[in-house]
């Protein structure tokens, strides 16, 4: 979070955002010492991912954790945070939205490519591969981000 940056009341941020864990390493943490718990995470940023790597600490945790992980989410608020990354601020929804297909063509194929409007990949496999077909993280990210983009 950088130093000034505001929180949607306008205020300061609490101090507990200063100490948050990564996600993914805390679950795979918290897969090694459970069995039954889902693990999910808050809000994962998208637009500061990268969607190769993205999707290996997904698709790690979802294995480690036998298929316990949850993703949560979001596009990100705070434009010095969002611009800290790189990432203009008017286009972190369609960002987001092409990071989760590439996402999802990497889980969804064992070999996958994609060629989007920011993302390009060629060949890239899925490793590690869950242990069977009905265990593979699925779904669609064609809906992500038009509902707040079209609300803002």
């Amino acid at each position: 979070m950088p130093v000034g940056a505001q929180a949607w009341s306008g205020g300061d941020f609490p101090p507990a955002y200063r100490r948050i864990l990564d996600p993914f390493v805390a679950r795979g943490a918290a897969a090694s010492v459970t069995t039954r718990i889902r693990l999910g995470t808050s809000v994962v940023v998208v637009p500061y991912h990268d969607p190769i790597l993205l999707a290996k600490q997904c698709s790690t945790v979802y294995y480690l954790s036998g298929g316990r992980f949850l993703l949560g989410i979001g596009v990100g608020y705070v434009q010095k945070e969002i611009e800290n990354h790189g990432v203009p601020f008017k286009i972190r929804y369609s960002l987001m939205r092409d990071k989760m297909r590439a996402v999802l063509t990497i889980w969804l194929n064992e070999i996958a490519s994609y060629e989007g409007q920011y993302v390009k990949y060629f060949k890239c496999n899925r490793s590690p591969n869950p242990s069977s077909s009905h265990d593979r993280p699925s779904g669609s990210a064609d809906h992500y981000g038009e509902r707040s983009e079209r609300h803002h």
